[in-house]
């Protein structure tokens, strides 16, 4: 059977450029160019390890990237906002040293330290809702904290404010949405192209 002008320029190419052309037709929801791709490269056999531990391996990556990149977001914004709460601390002092208190609390210097104050404080309860999800999350599946911690390049959060408690809806939404990267990869069914089914 003569083959398909495009497959034969996609055989052309190398398994890289295959694989970039791939993953733009794959975001398109192009199927055909997809499997045009398919088509074009020959078939191989591998003898590797159980796909379990390999899902499980790639899982715990995933997680720790998750879980560095929500940690050092909300680090960044904290030392943010502490500069900021320093920085108008003063004006607030010196706008409400000879006010009543309750002068004090609608004078607007006053009231843009404590709206910075504020943020800051929700960022910190963010990362103790991190540090309790992710511990909770190694403890479900048997894996070290310690060495997820190393991967993601951090280690248990120092609060400025330690009195801050996790927030149990934000430790659960991480957990769910962490756990999802550990979950085995479901199967693929019949005369699916690779990897489309695992859209959505």
């Amino acid at each position: 059977m003569k083959q398909d002008p495009i497959s034969k320029l996609y055989a052309s190419l190398t398994s890289k450029e295959q694989a970039a052309l791939s993953f733009d037709y794959l975001m398109k929801g192009d199927e055909l160019e997809q499997s045009r791709i398919a088509s074009a490269m020959p078939m191989q056999h591998f003898t590797g390890f159980p796909l379990e531990y390999r899902q499980t391996l790639d899982g715990m990556g995933m997680v720790a990237m998750l879980y560095a990149i929500e940690h050092w977001r909300n680090v960044a914004m904290v030392n943010i906002y502490l500069a900021g709460a320093v920085a108008k601390s003063a004006n607030a002092i010196a706008a409400t040293r000879f006010l009543g208190d309750e002068a004090a609390l609608q004078c607007a210097e006053y009231q843009e330290w404590r709206a910075t104050v504020d943020a800051l404080e929700n960022h910190e309860t963010m990362l103790h809702s991190i540090e309790a999800a992710i511990d909770e999350l190694c403890a479900e599946h048997a894996i070290s904290p310690a060495a997820i911690r190393k991967m993601a390049g951090t280690r248990v959060y120092a609060p400025i404010q330690p009195d801050l408690k996790a927030d149990a809806d934000a430790v659960a939404e991480l957990r769910g949405c962490w756990a999802r990267a550990l979950a085995p990869y479901p199967p693929a069914p019949t005369g699916a192209l690779p990897g489309t089914w695992l859209r959505g």
